[in-house]
């Protein structure tokens, strides 16, 4: 905990050195502890009732680099107890997810865990929610480049093990699919407020 203080630190004052370089760090945690029953419905007569004590300390830190078009970001997680998920103590377990991202002005990538949303979500939506330890994203790279002021093409290739549970009550993931994704687009806007998408994917799921 304390050299993670310290890290920040030092990259307080990198940013102030390089004015160029924008660094932005924010801190989220969960610190609880109590009883909790070991049945749905615990017998609520007499004072012993059928409990386990838990505990949870969940430290979740958000970390984003800005170096002119480039920008990365990555999410670093020390938690002794977390609420869902495996414990992440060790420096090799604590890099939950990351990626760097070019910003240009007509070609945009992505490299790293992919979070994306096309059309709604209807076709693609990877995304990241922590309070129920749900990651769907792939590892791979995101293009997107407009060709013209009204055509836009985009594609997203990458692979990675999506992990669910069977009981939403469990700690630990017991459901693992080896996942690929093979995704490209296109967006055209002729007339204003009419978007037409031509898209096309290729998903492969291995189930263990």
């Amino acid at each position: 905990m304390i050299y993670l203080i310290q890290s920040a630190y030092i990259f307080f004052l990198i940013s102030l050195s390089f004015s160029q370089i924008n660094i932005q760090l924010s801190q989220s945690s969960v610190q609880a502890e109590g009883n909790q029953p070991n049945t749905v419905f615990p017998n609520t007569e007499g004072d012993n009732l059928d409990t386990t004590f838990y505990k949870i300390d969940e430290n979740i830190y958000d970390l984003g680099v800005g170096y002119r078009k480039f920008y990365f970001n990555t999410k670093i997680e020390y938690s002794k107890s977390p609420a869902f998920g495996q414990e992440r103590t060790k420096f090799k377990d604590r890099l939950h997810s990351y990626y760097l991202e070019y910003i240009g002005n007509s070609l945009n990538f992505k490299l790293g865990n992919i979070y994306s949303n096309y059309t709604r979500g209807l076709i693609l939506n990877t995304y990241r929610d922590e309070s129920i330890d749900f990651d769907n994203s792939v590892l791979g790279v995101e293009l997107s480049y407009e060709l013209l002021d009204w055509m836009r093409l985009y594609s997203v290739y990458g692979t990675d093990t999506y992990e669910s549970r069977r009981n939403s009550t469990s700690q630990l993931n017991d459901l693992f699919f080896d996942h690929s994704i093979k995704f490209v687009g296109s967006e055209f806007s002729i007339i204003d407020d009419l978007v037409v998408n031509l898209q096309y994917m290729n998903q492969e799921l291995v189930i263990d």
